[in-house]
């Protein structure tokens, strides 16, 4: 068992399945990551999507001049998808916490991915929505208790 099925086996729910991660590796190109490491920089133009195979990496961005952490990601999910679908400017920062190994996957790549397998966009898809209700939780708990009840019924 590999550390993406072991993560799963750890609540890693809404990760992308140990099957499918094994599809894209053939797409994809390994990159080894050691702990400090800058992966990505907000404003960076490069357009690749990351898999974490293994190793844990911080997703923060500057706000305001102020470092704001968004998440940490572990084996099975990923980063960089909204560069690669938006052609937009890296939105965050992204930096290896520990030694890591991860999946380069490229805009062609995945899109070919997703047409052989749309499997694979739908637990995308369930990842990026967990992340918005995080995102929207957080949210919520700034707002207090009245602020919270009315934004949860976005």
């Amino acid at each position: 068992m590999d550390e993406v099925e072991a993560a799963r086996g750890r609540g890693g729910l809404n990760r992308i399945t140990s099957r499918r991660a094994g599809l894209l590796r053939p797409y994809g190109v390994e990159r080894r990551a050691a702990a400090g490491e800058v992966l990505v920089r907000q404003g960076d133009t490069d357009r690749e999507m990351y898999l974490v195979r293994s190793g844990r990496v911080q997703i923060s961005r500057d706000i305001g001049g102020r470092r704001v952490v968004l998440g940490e990601i572990g084996p099975g999910d990923f980063f960089g998808e909204m560069a690669l679908l938006e052609s937009e400017p890296r939105s965050a920062d992204a930096i290896a916490l520990e030694d890591a190994t991860l999946l380069v996957i490229g805009p062609g790549t995945l899109l070919m991915r997703i047409r052989n397998d749309p499997t694979l966009a739908v637990e995308m898809l369930q990842r990026l929505s967990g992340r918005v209700r995080s995102l929207h939780a957080r949210l919520a708990d700034g707002f207090g208790d009245d602020g919270a009840r009315e934004f949860d019924g976005l």
